[in-house]
């Protein structure tokens, strides 16, 4: 499936009820100086929130520029998305064609920050912030089915979240709060929000669609989804977007959730062909009573959850240092390194430092990825099962746990009751003997080996796993090349692997050990 199709699919699976935009343009321009009546660059209008009151179709194009949806004081004053306009950001204010905007040379910026004040510092996952409970608390909404409108080009910045609040509302979705909407958004920045749910984006009862979206340094404190939060009857779909540095915060009895990405039950997520790195779900203070955070990137517990082709790079929590999955969890073509579950002073059910990359709760599926050098200070430097998990045409290696001995645990870990199936893939210490358990029957793991893989350059070229150069494909002599199952390699959606190349392409120099008709897929989320 090409891209266009892929985005398609995605769109009518949202059920957006943005029309297609061609019946004129409004213009905005912060200097313009001319009638402000926004016919013309020269006679743009000179506030945002004015081009959007006086259309009621069309594209309005943004000039680069600061914009604030209020003045001192106007806290509940926001730039509302209308179905069928279309808020195109990036322009220098001469283009007379969409195809000429560069939104990162021209930076249309949307801001929360009513006065103009703030201060903040990124440090170590925390956010030092000041002047702040005067910002808006959405600084862009869209409610309602009129709220489905699209947004393309801009950065979204210092919305907040924080304060006396009226409802439930004021604490969700900083810097966008979707209502009841369906919002398209493409090549959005979201860039420095902060509240307690999805100080990025919040979606309650709506859905949304991000498409070559960027998300850094977003926070919330006391809460869940550092960058998205979506509640029970929320869809949220991510397509070729890029979350880092974001942030999820406990406190006293409530555990951060989702540093980058956290949706309740009840909802569907799909995450494709996106990336998160250093990501981070973890305490504001160290007290005891505290529950463990779970998921430094994602925390998806609804009851649909697909996560396609991604990397998941350095991202820690104490409970899946990457990855959070609950309800139906199918995990495909995806790759993780150097993301890490690690242990401070908790109290709660299931142990802290436990599944370095991956917590698998509920009915996991997880396809063709690439599970190496992460790490959790208790078990299950890899993935950490919760309930049923079927892994196949995959490889874990190079995972280490701190508490555990035998290598197949720092692997893949069994909680009480839990139980997985593995087909095909390259474990390491499979094989290995544990002291006083029988040995792993190969008959219950067909065509699964326990070798290195491999990989070109675990730690990247920096020399340090867990940073966004970790190369976890694989170099020639790989085991792991052609020693797939073709007919378990479900899911595929566009036929290519994780570096963009064919997803089933044959070595030559390498005997087919694998099962299917030529090419032979490939162990990993990686074709050699």
């Amino acid at each position: 499936m090409s891209d266009r199709l892929r985005t398609l699919a995605a769109v009518l699976l949202l059920g957006t009820l943005v029309q297609p935009v061609a019946w004129g343009v409004t213009f905005v321009d912060a200097d313009a100086t001319g009638a402000d009546d926004g016919s013309s660059w020269a006679n743009a209008y000179t506030r945002l929130g004015d081009a959007l009151a006086a259309t009621a179709s069309g594209q309005i194009w943004v000039a680069a520029g600061t914009y604030r949806p209020g003045g001192p004081g106007e806290r509940r004053a926001t730039f509302r998305l209308r179905r069928g306009v279309a808020i195109l950001g990036g322009f220098a204010g001469t283009e007379t064609a969409v195809e000429q905007r560069d939104p990162v040379a021209n930076p249309t910026i949307l801001s929360g920050d009513l006065l103009g004040d703030d201060f903040e510092r990124w440090a170590n996952g925390h956010f030092a912030w000041a002047n702040v409970l005067d910002n808006s608390w959405h600084v862009v909404t869209a409610e309602g089915p009129e709220g489905s409108g699209v947004l393309s080009g801009v950065v979204i910045s210092h919305g907040a979240g924080y304060g006396p609040a009226v409802d439930f509302s004021d604490v969700v979705g900083a810097g966008l709060l979707v209502r009841g909407a369906a919002p398209l958004l493409l090549g959005v920045r979201f860039d420095g929000n902060g509240g307690q749910f999805g100080a990025a984006v919040g979606v309650l009862d709506g859905s949304v669609l991000l498409v070559g979206c960027e998300l850094v340094h977003n926070y919330v404190d006391i809460g869940a989804g550092g960058a998205i939060y979506g509640d029970a009857t929320s869809r949220v779909l991510v397509v070729t977007s890029s979350f880092r540095e974001n942030a999820s915060i406990g406190s006293d009895f409530t555990a951060g959730r989702g540093g980058a990405i956290a949706t309740e039950p009840g909802s569907t997520l799909l995450v494709d062909r996106s990336a998160f790195v250093a990501n981070f779900a973890g305490f504001r203070t160290n007290l005891l009573g505290q529950q463990p955070t779970r998921g430094g990137a994602v925390s998806a517990l609804g009851d649909t959850n697909l996560v396609f082709s991604s990397r998941f790079v350095g991202n820690r929590a104490h409970l899946g240092g990457a990855l959070d999955i609950a309800g139906l969890g199918i995990v495909r073509g995806s790759a993780f390194s150097g993301n890490e579950a690690h242990e401070e002073r908790v109290s709660g059910l299931a142990p802290a430092g436990a599944g370095g990359a991956v917590m698998a709760a509920g009915t996991a599926l997880l396809i063709g990825n690439t599970v190496g050098h992460n790490r959790a200070t208790d078990t299950a430097g890899g993935i950490y099962v919760l309930g049923e998990a079927t892994i196949a045409n995959s490889i874990l290696f190079g995972n280490t746990a701190a508490v555990e001995e035998p290598t197949l645990r720092m692997q893949i870990h069994h909680a009480t009751g839990a139980q997985s199936q593995i087909a095909f893939s390259l474990v390491e210490g499979l094989f290995a003997p544990i002291p006083g358990e029988d040995p792993v029957d190969p008959a219950d793991v067909p065509g699964s080996i326990d070798a290195d893989p491999r990989f070109v350059l675990a730690a990247g070229v920096d020399g340090m796993i867990g940073t966004a150069d970790d190369d976890l494909r694989l170099d020639a002599g790989s085991p792991a090349v052609d020693a797939g199952h073709n007919g378990l390699d479900l899911l595929d959606l566009d036929g290519r692997d994780l570096a963009g190349g064919p997803r089933r392409k044959d070595d030559p120099a390498v005997a087919d050990t694998g099962v299917g008709p030529p090419p032979v897929v490939d162990m990993g989320a990686y074709e050699r």
